[in-house]
């Protein structure tokens, strides 16, 4: 079973959980880029972003690697934006814990997720019903 969410779909979702506007770009099967504009003093806006890559999971969680290893400082310029409940960040690596998004925790109730694959517009997740 394929499970798919588009770039703007999730943007949405971003944006009304943390009122941050997040963009998704597609680089390749396996990797997403994820930028953001951030106000700099004296300068103005920039846009800030960096590949993410999916390495695999681990139950419900997901894990990706970040191409750079400033990811925890770029999201300590966010302001407000609390990542804790969703993700975890340790230098390069992202662990996403996808059963604390609302909208996956129901889905997670009848399938296992299997896969994350990136298209041109959308995520993709290949999921096994649970038995």
């Amino acid at each position: 079973m394929k499970i798919t969410s588009t770039y703007q779909e999730l943007s949405d979702i971003i944006q009304a959980k943390t009122n941050h506007d997040i963009d998704f770009a597609y680089v390749s099967p396996d990797t997403v880029k994820i930028s953001k504009e951030i106000k700099i003093p004296l300068i103005g806006t920039a846009s800030v972003g960096m590949n993410i890559s999916v390495i695999g999971f681990e139950g419900h969680d997901l894990i990706l690697k970040a191409t750079s290893d400033v990811i925890s400082k770029l999201v300590s310029l966010v302001k407000g934006l609390d990542i804790n409940k969703y993700a975890s960040i340790s230098e390069n690596k992202i662990v996403v814990h996808l059963d604390a998004i609302e909208q996956m925790e129901k889905i997670f109730e009848h399938v296992d997720l299997k896969a994350v694959c990136f298209t041109n517009s959308a995520v993709e997740m290949d999921a096994e019903l649970k038995t």
